[in-house]
């Protein structure tokens, strides 16, 4: 559903409203994307609304609508860096890609 993507294998569920903050685990809250969008929406706060059954709206942490294709967006400072163990995060698997961004890009020392 993620404007410009064209991946229709390996979606995983993306919940619009999240379920930490009372979002419920019903399909009207979900809406599938592929793992690289999905990883950048939590990575740097994108709001995702569904419009209409079949258009999503995509918007920055300021509430910037966001019209082109998301393939990288800059970490802006400050932004903390993923936690790519599964004890830290919200009980997903490893994730070996975010695993080795973290060991060869590690966040600055403050």
């Amino acid at each position: 559903a993620m404007p410009g993507c064209h991946h229709e294998g390996r979606l995983q569920a993306h919940h619009l409203h999240h379920w930490i903050h009372g979002g419920a685990t019903e399909l009207g809250n979900l809406v599938l994307i592929c793992s690289a969008h999905h990883r950048l929406v939590h990575l740097h706060h994108l709001q995702l609304t569904m419009v209409s059954n079949s258009h999503l709206t995509v918007a920055d942490r300021n509430g910037h609508a966001l019209d082109r294709p998301i393939e990288r967006l800059p970490l802006q400072y400050g932004d903390p860096m993923p936690s790519a163990r599964p004890d830290q995060a919200l009980g997903e698997r490893l994730d070996l890609e975010l695993t080795l961004h973290c060991l060869f890009h590690p966040a600055p020392v403050r």
